[in-house]
């Protein structure tokens, strides 16, 4: 009962002051945008997003600014559209140019000024079209979304507000893409992938964006005439392989393991981790030759849906080989696996699998070397390394942290047979067979 009477009193105030003389609507009200959002009971998404993006300050400020301020009701469909929980997980850049696009600066636009067609420049640069209706005003993006003027002219001391039922959005990474010319590939295989209306649409991603000239090595390199000769399937493994869920700028990155879009052979609702290291730019899957990556000097292209980085290479699907590669914390692993004696570890875990590998780092390694004093790891004869390296892999198999349970009995590739056990109490662990 008293959040409804929040609402009917916000309502009649509005209605009060919209229905005020023509005279009158120059006057500015008691208090600023800012506050006017943080007092109404159905505005708290919008003055929130305030508040995280360093914006409060700015609209509670002496000034002359209209905003058109999308209803909590209209952030949540947003969100479910983003496939996020709340305006916490929007990445507080993109929700800044967000809430910009609904602010024309310097300018207090009354509804009754407002003409069919009227093109406004928002505070961002774009532009917002006003769509007028047997009396009704709507105020349409760049994207075609009408957004419906509820409650009008609620004035503040700094300017006017407009409350809206739908969270206009900028241009998307779609849009911003097909203006870039050397992009012109990259948008002709998200049309024969199907992928177009994923980045048309609301969301929430990274896209690594290989130019026109990585494409066309990309289809010699494989052997293919043009873009219409790679197989729909192949195409769109490929171009998900380059998607992250999530807004990132390069900055936002810390050195670790990212899920693209892409499934491999592995599992078909497993997604591939794409490992991006940041100790010296930012660089994926191990860079070139590693069939990564490497982010180019164009990065942080912004849209509404998500950010554009520029790479200078078509990435292939990371095999656990690659990614023991990219990551500077296997080195010692690496070094094992291929030194002299070995079988073709790096053929073998580079083939279709499916593979699961328990992959001991650096400093297993060096405990290991400690443990085997004084002669250390380079003590160990390879036909005894291999059996080590063995008993840390399974297959046919791909076994995901979350199928792991207290007790399981684990058999590696290790012949003779032997197993290991796996312990979840205090964290999980393994046990091997010497316990």
């Amino acid at each position: 009962m008293k959040k409804l009477f929040t609402i009917l009193t916000f309502l009649t105030t509005v209605f009060f002051v919209a229905s005020c003389s023509e005279e009158s609507q120059t006057s500015l009200g008691e208090k600023s945008i800012t506050k006017i959002a943080k007092a109404s009971s159905n505005l708290t998404i919008f003055a929130k997003a305030l508040e995280l993006t360093g914006l409060e300050a700015t609209f509670d400020a002496e000034g002359n600014s209209t905003v058109f301020v999308p209803t909590d009701a209209a952030f949540e469909s947003l969100f479910d559209e983003m496939n996020v929980d709340s305006v916490e997980d929007v990445n507080v850049k993109i929700l800044a140019n967000i809430l910009k696009y609904h602010v024309v600066a310097n300018a207090s636009v009354f509804s009754n000024t407002l003409t069919n067609n009227q093109v406004i420049t928002t505070l961002l640069g774009e532009n917002v079209t006003v769509s007028i209706l047997d009396g009704e005003v709507s105020i349409v993006d760049v994207n075609s979304r009408a957004s419906l003027i509820g409650a009008r002219d609620v004035r503040c001391s700094n300017g006017v507000m407009h409350v809206v039922d739908k969270v206009l959005l900028n241009k998307t990474i779609a849009t911003v893409a097909s203006a870039n010319p050397n992009l012109s590939i990259f948008l002709l295989a998200l049309d024969k992938a199907g992928l177009t209306s994923v980045f048309t649409n609301p969301g929430n991603y990274t896209v690594f964006a290989p130019t026109n000239e990585q494409f066309n090595t990309f289809l010699t390199n494989n052997g293919f005439a043009n873009l219409d000769a790679v197989p729909v399937p192949l195409l769109t493994t490929v171009l998900t392989n380059h998607v992250v869920s999530g807004a990132f700028y390069s900055t936002d990155f810390t050195t670790g393991y990212y899920k693209t879009l892409a499934t491999g052979n592995a599992s078909s609702t497993n997604k591939i981790s794409m490992f991006i290291n940041t100790a010296s730019g930012v660089v994926i899957n191990g860079g070139i030759t590693n069939q990564g990556s490497t982010v180019s000097t164009t990065f942080d292209i912004e849209a509404s849906n998500g950010v554009i980085h520029l790479i200078n290479n078509v990435m292939g699907l990371p095999s656990i080989v690659n990614h023991a590669i990219a990551n500077p914390d296997f080195t010692s692993l690496v070094g094992a696996v291929t030194s002299p004696g070995q079988p073709d570890f790096v053929s073998i875990l580079s083939g279709n699998g499916p593979f699961t590998v328990f992959a001991p780092n650096n400093s297993a390694f060096a405990s290991l070397n400690t443990e085997l004093a004084p002669g250390g790891i380079a003590g160990v004869s390879a036909a005894n390394l291999t059996k080590v390296l063995n008993y840390h892999v399974v297959s046919p198999a791909n076994v995901l942290s979350t199928s792991l349970t207290q007790g399981q009995v684990i058999t590696p590739i290790l012949t003779p047979a032997q197993t290991f056990t796996v312990l979840l109490n205090g964290g999980a662990r393994l046990k091997d067979a010497n316990n």
